[in-house]
């Protein structure tokens, strides 16, 4: 929640500094929606996840994006802020009532600097929090961070349940290009990701698929086609990236650098249709979902992290104005 306050306190900011520049005439939209969300977190083979989805709501300002008005700060900020959390009652794996301690919140923010020609000077950044409670398959001893040697881990059964966070902060510059119908690019990206989640791995000294805190940073460059018009719209993003995995306790951990690189591949796909109802008010559904893949460089026997897949699909609907 305090990273929610925050971005309110960010968006009004942001806000009226948008207006001060004078410059956002357009079609800026401003929108909510109901939404049905589901998230699989990766690096964690041997974890079953909860299928039942989340509920909760997404708020959204898209602005007008001009290729020839206004200099510095030639538009109004992107913002975005959703929290789902689990509501139904029933497990979809057993007769049992489900934990309600799963849940997800995103924020983000991106702000237009100044214009270039037709295309625009952006800085974003942004967070997403998810909180799981997962399913071991086989008996997997955790070793934590403040672990004083290799056999004091915590032991988490077969069938035993185990809450997970994960956490991924982001940040970094874009050039926006206003949508045309011939020019389906809109945004080239480059991101810093910073995720932190415990992860699996096999490392000589330690139990098989034993359970790490880790911190993993990415540097990205990304492609983004994306447009909110009338009718249907098909939007997409593909990123390539590479980074490295740092697990703790590190005064455990005698560590190649080699063997922690890794590349990542990014991908995002989004079906959205809108619907004018007059011309302020619109109304909105659609799906998208988005999967982020890395894996490690260079295998070796005595140090093999598992493969990363994380994953995340929602349906939303709602309504919003033009302004």
């Amino acid at each position: 929640m305090n990273q929610i306050f925050l971005a309110a306190k960010a968006t009004f900011i942001l806000l009226f500094c948008g207006y001060l520049s004078n410059t956002h005439a357009g079609s800026n939209t401003l929108s909510c929606a109901l939404k049905t969300d589901q998230q699989y977190l990766g690096a964690l083979p041997e974890f079953s996840h909860n299928t039942t989805p989340l509920l909760g709501y997404q708020c959204q300002h898209i602005p007008y994006y001009s290729g020839f008005l206004g200099n510095w700060f030639p538009s109004l900020p992107n913002l975005y802020v959703s929290q789902s959390s689990r509501l139904l009652a029933i497990n979809s794996d057993s007769s049992e009532p489900a934990t309600n301690d799963d849940s997800s919140q995103t924020w983000k923010v991106a702000f237009s600097i100044k214009r270039f020609g037709q295309s625009q000077l952006s800085i974003f950044s942004g967070q997403k929090d998810w909180q799981r409670v997962l399913q071991a398959k086989e008996n997997i001893t955790f070793i934590s961070s403040s672990a004083k040697n290799e056999n004091d881990g915590i032991r988490i059964n077969n069938r035993q349940q185990a809450q997970f966070t994960r956490s991924e902060t982001f940040f970094g510059l874009s050039l926006i290009f206003p949508y045309q119908s011939d020019q389906k690019l809109t945004e080239l990206r480059l991101q810093n990701t910073i995720i932190n989640q415990p992860i699996q791995a096999d490392i000589a000294q330690f139990d098989k698929h034993s359970l790490f805190p880790a911190q993993t940073t990415i540097n990205e460059i990304m492609i983004v086609s994306q447009s909110h018009h009338r009718g249907l719209n098909i939007n997409w993003k593909f990123g390539l990236g590479k980074g490295e995995v740092q697990l703790k306790p590190k005064r455990l951990l005698n560590i190649n650098s080699d063997f922690n690189q890794i590349i990542s591949l990014r991908s995002h796909i989004e079906l959205y249709y809108q619907y004018r109802i007059n011309r302020r008010w619109m109304s909105h559904a659609g799906w998208k979902g988005d999967i982020h893949y890395w894996q490690q460089n260079t295998d070796n026997d005595d140090f093999k992290l598992a493969s990363a897949n994380a994953m995340e699909h929602q349906v939303f609907v709602g309504i919003g104005l033009t302004f």
